[in-house]
């Protein structure tokens, strides 16, 4: 059974129950907390330390090879985050369906979830009138073919919280680029193969 109906059965029984309404919603809470965002151990998000670019001191979003470093990994070039939060999705681009990454800069960290009820949870939590980037891609984006229902909830959660873009975003040019290894990535994504 999924949290959202346990949580939903919990604070919507009967007065015939002896448990008080403090009760309920406390024991829906730590549902959520054990379970995850969804109420799917495996789909929910996780922060992690981002690794931090030794050049810049900034974070790393994701590294890109070329083709004179390709044949050398520990030579893949980072792209670093520009602005103090930012988002990355990926839709149907790497190994998985779909997944989101959250970063914040300030505390070099990120968030990582394959749910997108999850990500939304996580921009619930910015501040009022963030600045957030979408990093973007050169051609089409890293999101391409998200559903618009999806992409309008994303936006929606943004709005919500009176969001801002940058006035600098930083597009990752993969024009010349060979491969993308994002963090989770356990593979370098190339056009034509993964390794």
């Amino acid at each position: 059974m999924k949290t959202v109906h346990l949580i939903q059965c919990l604070c919507n029984r009967g007065s015939r129950d002896r448990s008080t309404s403090g009760q309920r919603v406390f024991l829906a809470l730590l549902l959520v907390v054990l379970c995850g965002c969804s109420g799917h151990r495996s789909q929910a998000g996780k922060w992690h330390n981002a690794p931090v670019d030794k050049e810049t001191g900034r974070a790393v979003m994701l590294w890109l090879t070329y083709p004179d470093d390709f044949a050398h990994p520990e030579k893949m070039r980072p792209h670093v985050l520009e602005n103090d939060y930012a988002m990355l999705i990926l839709w149907g681009f790497g190994e998985k369906e779909h997944e989101f990454y959250f970063f914040d800069s300030k505390k070099h960290r990120y968030f990582y979830t394959e749910d997108p009820e999850c990500f939304r949870h996580v921009l619930r939590q910015l501040p009022e009138g963030a600045v957030v980037e979408w990093v973007q891609k050169c051609a089409a984006p890293f999101y391409y073919g998200m559903p618009e229902e999806e992409h309008e909830k994303i936006s929606q959660t943004l709005r919500e919280r009176k969001t801002s873009a940058p006035e600098f975003q930083s597009t990752v040019c993969v024009c010349e680029a060979t491969g993308l290894k994002f963090l989770e990535a356990n593979r370098v994504l190339t056009r034509h193969r993964t390794e």
